[in-house]
């Protein structure tokens, strides 16, 4: 994966996961979430049964976790959706570098959700929510005139 991906699989390195690969070698990998050569990021159903193998309340190993990786990708996947939208949208009218603060932020969480640090993403996501709220709050002023 790091020959094609190398800026997403440096980030890998730095995490927890990694560490944990490379000592035990057995931990999440690159394919744990996205298959063998897709790209795609999953929905939050590969989290609640994948994570939950390792974090959970038998193994003591951060159960609380899962949990909270999900309700950011939930988050995110929503934010997504209205993210394409808006860029869509200001594209067809010559404003495309309006959504370009929420393509920045987006992709930065999207690229540092391989270092597993729940933490900032859940903030970078809230984030990236209220940007978007801003875009539509602005658009809907408009829309008024």
């Amino acid at each position: 994966c790091g020959r094609c991906h190398s800026d997403i699989y440096g980030l890998f390195t730095q995490s927890k996961h990694y560490k944990v690969l490379q000592g035990k070698g057995v931990a999440p990998n690159c394919i744990t979430c996205h298959g063998s050569l897709n790209a795609r990021t999953y929905n939050t159903s590969v989290i609640l049964e994948t994570c939950t193998s390792c974090h959970n309340k038998k193994t003591k190993n951060h159960p609380e976790i899962v949990q909270h990786a999900d309700r950011i990708l939930s988050r995110l996947n929503m934010a997504d959706g209205y993210r394409k939208w808006a860029a869509l949208y200001y594209t067809s009218e010559r404003q495309s570098g309006a959504v370009d603060k929420v393509n920045q932020l987006y992709k930065a969480i999207a690229d540092s959700w391989h270092l597993f640090s729940f933490k900032n993403l859940d903030e970078n996501s809230k984030q990236a929510a209220a940007e978007l709220k801003n875009l539509f709050v602005e658009l809907k002023k408009k829309k008024k005139k």
